[in-house]
């Protein structure tokens, strides 16, 4: 290496020349400079200098690459941990991961995608194994199974892997690493999972064998001491072809499954109560035990599940005793019906049982209705099958449920539904329609003219329905229309088309009133309907014309004089007579029994009303019957027509005078009072004939027997084992009728029988 050049030291003034004699001929060399220590020295120790710096490169060289090398590790590490596993596969799936300079880190980033991609693999099978998508229990024909985990892994792997095999792209080798890695892991896993399903599908299908026998053993047994047979047998069949040690456990649980199966099944519970109880001997050890025990010891949790048996065995026999006497109750109930023309039978009454349990409970309660409901499907079949008129069985269903206090659901809903659909019908138009409308609002006032109070119960139609069919009664009583034109007017009042607007109804509604109000001067009109009727009740005939009008007058069809025609004639022909005062008709009670109440009523009432001084020379027919918009009839003196005042509580302890008012509650109340007794009457006669029937049968197998005995036949003989067969027959058929009623009460001896009635008196 070339040597730095120092300066040299100036020096003090000029050097003097002082040359030498040259000799001739003399060579000698080149002029040496003058030996400098110093400067040797400073060369020597700049070159060790250079040198150093030389090492000094390549160290920091290999301290850049390293360096270089952990950025890239920890931007690896640093990609892996901020992405999810889904995030991370989608970004590689996208070729997204950055490529590093750096093989280590390549190599990390792979391998990570690579351990993903094999739980992918994993995830997606176990997901169609437990979908059942694949069936590890498939097999094919020669009996080989069809799917194996690891194979399946394998396979998707390698179409993963097919695309890079080989490649020398470090990320790609990582890939390959880390699924290679991964898998090698899940292998042991996945041998196990597969044995397991495999393992428990074995065990299901032998316990599915099992429990397959056990039931055809236990519902086709028609006794117990059968089904415990036939137990017995599955037990000694199954056993040898089951795995060692699985035997005992695998067939006990299998019966308690089968057995908690139908123990809920009356049909059932005897057969499983007797294999419940039932001791079983064990071949393997010669020990006898109960059927659902394995060993001579029993675990917590099955005497819990032998318990939770037992209770359910105990709830089933109750239920089924409980649900038999409701059914024996409701037939009879239901015989009744059908043989008396509706009436109920006494056996319908509720009483209380002791059940297996020895729980008490009451039985037929709901035997009234239940019998009723079959009966009016007996009913709806008898009268098809025999052509009955729609009146008549309508009638005989309507009378039975008024006895059993419950509805007729398939004719209200009929006439409900028809109703309700005719409102969207063309009426105009539409003649198969206008015949089922019709039809069914003749059926509706037959109803409602047959038995008032029930349907008002029970028959209730909504709102526009309802307002449909009283448009109707107004405009076919009244004598407007013809019943077709009628439908469709009905229809535009009840659904609100084809009607005035506002304020053209509020001027037809001031016609109608100036019209009504002169019916207190139309005598003629007056006199038809009442005669000589109370006054005050004109006040309430005007006020039902006006509604009446009012109603029919929406329409647009009708003027107002032709709306209030219609409604006097309707009022006239749907107004009824009591006591000489005419009367509206109220919806809970026909006109016969609104009649009869009132009648009652006032019979019952007259002779309270004479004790007082006013009226000590009142008569029934003296008495006026004034009729409010809310249905409450006030009593009228005709003599005076003032209202008849009684004496009555003040509230205060003392006494003042109070106008006599009979409300529509009390009447209704006095009718249901009357039906009851009807009713009571009607079971009684009911149950006097049910006795007189049983009493007569008992009596006729009493003369077969008797009978039969006289014949004197000896045991053992042909003909003997043929009388004693009858006689068998005979107390079988004794068993299923009821006990022996007793015997009728014999009349009191009347002391003048037989002896001749006297003339006259001695005294």
């Amino acid at each position: 290496m070339a040597r730095a050049r120092v300066q040299a030291p100036e020096l003090a003034g000029p050097v003097p020349l002082q040359p030498a004699p040259l000799p001739g001929d003399t060579f000698t060399g080149a002029p040496q400079p003058v030996a400098d220590h110093n400067l040797a020295n400073i060369a020597d120790a700049l070159s060790g200098f250079n040198s150093a710096l030389q090492q000094f490169g390549t160290v920091a060289q290999a301290q850049q690459k390293k360096n270089a090398e952990l950025a890239d590790d920890m931007a690896a590490r640093g990609l892996i941990a901020g992405n999810t596993h889904q995030d991370y596969m989608k970004m590689w799936s996208e070729g997204r991961i950055p490529n590093y300079s750096v093989p280590n880190a390549n190599l990390l980033v792979g391998k990570v995608a690579g351990r993903y991609a094999s739980d992918d693999i994993i995830n997606n099978i176990t997901q169609q194994v437990q979908s059942g998508q694949i069936d590890l229990n498939a097999k094919n024909p020669d009996g080989s199974f069809k799917y194996d985990l690891p194979t399946l892994v394998t396979q998707q792997a390698q179409q993963q892997l097919g695309p890079i095999a080989g490649s020398p792209n470090f990320q790609h080798r990582g890939f390959v690493a880390g699924m290679e890695e991964r898998l090698l892991g899940y292998r042991e896993q996945l041998l196990k999972q597969q044995e397991a399903i495999r393992e428990k599908a074995f065990q299901d299908q032998l316990a599915g064998t099992a429990k397959t026998a056990f039931a055809d053993a236990l519902t086709k047994s028609p006794t117990p001491e059968a089904a415990v047979n036939n137990i017995r047998a599955n037990f000694e069949a199954l056993g040898p072809n089951l795995p060692v040690g699985q035997k005992r456990p695998l067939l006990t649980e299998s019966l308690l499954s089968t057995l908690q199966q139908y123990a809920s099944d009356p049909r059932y519970v005897d057969q499983i109560d007797a294999i419940r109880k039932a001791r079983f001997t064990d071949k393997a050890t010669g020990q006898e035990m109960p059927a659902l025990v394995e060993t001579g010891r029993t675990s917590a949790a099955r005497a819990q599940q032998l318990i939770d048996l037992d209770q359910t065995i105990t709830r089933t026999k109750d239920v089924r005793e409980e649900t038999l006497y409701n059914q024996q109750i409701r037939q009879a109930t239901l015989d009744s019906m059908v043989k008396q023309d509706g009436n109920v039978a006494e056996v319908s009454q509720p009483k209380m049982v002791k059940l297996p349990s020895g729980k008490e409970v009451t039985v037929g309660q709901n035997a009234k209705a239940e019998a009723a409901t079959q009966y009016f499907q007996w009913s709806q079949d008898e009268g098809r099958k025999n052509q009955r008129r729609w009146s008549d069985v309508t009638d005989r269903e309507i009378k039975t449920a008024q006895l059993a206090g419950t509805d007729v659901p398939h004719l209200t809903q009929s006439i409900t539904n028809n109703i309700q659909g005719s409102l969207s019908a063309d009426l105009s138009t539409d003649q198969q329609a206008q015949d089922r409308v019709m039809r069914t609002y003749e059926q509706y006032r037959y109803i409602r003219s047959r038995n008032a109070g029930w349907a008002g119960q029970h028959l209730k139609l909504p709102t526009a329905a309802d307002k449909f069919v009283t448009a109707m009664d107004v405009l076919t009583v009244g004598g407007f229309a013809d019943d077709r034109t009628a439908m469709a007017v009905a229809q535009g009042i009840a659904t609100q088309k084809g009607i005035h607007d506002p304020a053209g109804l509020q001027q037809k509604e001031q016609q109608i009133d100036s019209s009504v109000r002169g019916l207190a001067a139309d005598g003629s009109w007056l006199s038809s309907i009442t005669g000589n009727s109370t006054p005050g009740n004109v006040g309430m005939l005007q006020n039902q014309v006006a509604k009446y009008a009012k109603l029919i007058g929406q329409s647009q069809q009708i003027s107002a004089d032709d709306a209030v025609k219609a409604a006097k004639e309707y009022v006239k022909q749907t107004t009824l007579q009591v006591n000489g005062s005419a009367m509206v008709r109220m919806p809970q009670l026909s006109d016969d029994q609104m009649r009869k109440q009132l009648d009652k009523t006032l019979s019952t009432m007259l002779p309270d009303i004479q004790k007082r001084l006013p009226y000590k020379d009142i008569s029934k027919g003296d008495i006026g019957l004034q009729q409010q918009p809310d249905n409450s009839i006030r009593l009228i003196d005709k003599r005076t027509w003032m209202p008849i005042m009684l004496p009555t509580a003040d509230g205060k302890g003392g006494l003042t005078k109070g106008q006599v008012v009979i409300y529509p509650n009390q009447l209704i109340q006095m009718q249901s009072a009357d039906d009851a007794a009807a009713m009571q009457k009607a079971q009684e006669d009911q149950r006097r004939n049910a006795t007189d029937a049983l009493r007569k049968a008992h009596e006729e197998l009493d003369n077969k027997e008797q009978g039969l005995l006289r014949l004197g036949a000896k045991p053992g003989t042909g003909y003997g084992d043929f009388v004693q067969r009858r006689l068998d027959e005979i107390n079988k058929e004794r068993a299923k009728m009821g006990p022996r009623p007793p015997a009728p009460e014999a009349p009191e001896a009347n002391p003048n029988v037989g002896t001749p009635p006297l003339m006259f008196s001695p005294f």
